[in-house]
């Protein structure tokens, strides 16, 4: 995967995923689905960059706590942050599979990574009580944060 490209591409779902957040953002269900979405594209992004066979693991299709799980397992992610990205996408399997689901039960109590509520002001999404798009927004830009650190890291 050239660096050039990486860069461009990740800043590239960015600004597409803040523009979609920004479509959702009263949509606790599609919210949330998209953040696990763009999750994952991050977690593939850091599986290319850091392991041999990167690409063939991404082909696989192994599901995405399977492959946050490889992260933890190699160091990548701590503790708290792997908990909170199970929390994620174990929320984004209720909402998933009950259409009655409560979005707002109180699940910013559960987190420890971000362990409050996380303080997104972003334009795009401040005007949402979907607790939900905020986690996940914050969420995608750690993972993202590790993609960009392992760019540079690999340029230098």
């Amino acid at each position: 995967m050239a660096i050039v490209s990486t860069i461009q591409q990740f800043s590239f779902l960015k600004r597409e995923f803040l523009a979609e957040a920004k479509q959702v953002n009263h949509n606790p269900r599609a919210a949330i689905t998209l953040c696990t979405c763009y999750l994952e594209l991050m977690v593939n992004s850091i599986i290319k960059l850091r392991c041999k066979r990167g690409g063939y693991l991404i082909k696989k299709n192994i599901p995405l706590q399977g492959k946050v799980d490889l992260l933890y397992e190699l160091g990548i992610i701590n503790s708290n942050l792997y908990h909170d990205i199970g929390l994620l996408i174990g929320e984004r399997n209720k909402a998933a599979h009950d259409f009655d689901y409560d979005f707002n039960h109180g699940i910013t109590k559960k987190l420890k990574y971000l362990k409050k509520a996380p303080s997104v002001t972003r334009e795009e999404v401040k005007n949402t009580n979907v607790p939900w798009i905020h986690i996940g927004i914050d969420l995608v830009f750690e993972v993202g944060n590790i993609v960009f650190s392992d760019v540079v890291k690999i340029r230098k």
